[in-house]
């Protein structure tokens, strides 16, 4: 059975970005290389990962020297099939199709998928439970908007892993659990997730 991830931030050819976020790694090919290993040990071949942009950074400026590669050459790194919800530096990286958000029906909870994370509760789509974003890195892992979480899925806040729909959901029952001061059991963190679906907009 086929299975859906989510990732962002991962900023493939972006030297910078290892000193920017004190990334562990040597230099970009071996984040490369971890973040292949990582992301193939868990998705497969018929696997979607979701990314929530920054998938790139090509030329010599921001990247690595003499590296011209566009996004779907990193896109063959992996086995499972990208979808991309554009970032801030995914303008004239090769990415192609993104959409600028996504609303997304997972487990019995509505998600609101976009990069930049919103800081107020009107930027937060009325039927949302939860917002999934990147952009902040290794800055926070969530922020509430009134009653709303915001989690951060980038790859710094979750050891360069994707994260299937069910941990995606028990991160989300985690917190309204703790903002609640309940005292059920944590084994919900990886909740099984229930009937979804895919509904994604261009602005």
């Amino acid at each position: 059975m086929s299975r859906r991830a989510w990732w962002a931030d991962c900023h493939h050819g972006h030297a910078n970005v290892l000193t920017y976020c004190k990334r562990p790694f040597k230099n970009v090919e071996s984040m490369h290389l971890a973040m292949q290993r990582n992301a193939n040990s868990r998705c497969k071949k018929g696997d979607t990962i979701v990314h929530i942009g920054d998938w790139c950074t090509r030329g010599k400026a921001r990247g690595v020297e003499g590296m011209r590669w566009k996004a779907e050459m990193y896109e063959d790194f992996y086995e499972a099939k990208i979808i991309h919800i554009r970032g801030n530096h995914d303008g004239n990286n090769g990415v192609k199709h993104a959409f600028e958000y996504a609303t997304v029906a997972m487990g019995g909870f509505k998600f609101f998928v976009i990069h930049k994370p919103p800081y107020r509760k009107e930027e937060i789509p009325i039927d949302c439970d939860a917002v999934l974003c990147g952009h902040v890195h290794e800055k926070w892992s969530h922020i509430w908007v009134d009653d709303i979480p915001v989690i951060n899925l980038g790859v710094d806040q979750h050891r360069f892993m994707p994260k299937f729909d069910d941990e995606v959901i028990g991160l989300y029952t985690h917190l309204m659990r703790e903002k609640e001061g309940s005292n059920e059991p944590e084994h919900s963190l990886l909740a099984p997730g229930g009937p979804d679906c895919f509904i994604a907009e261009h602005i």
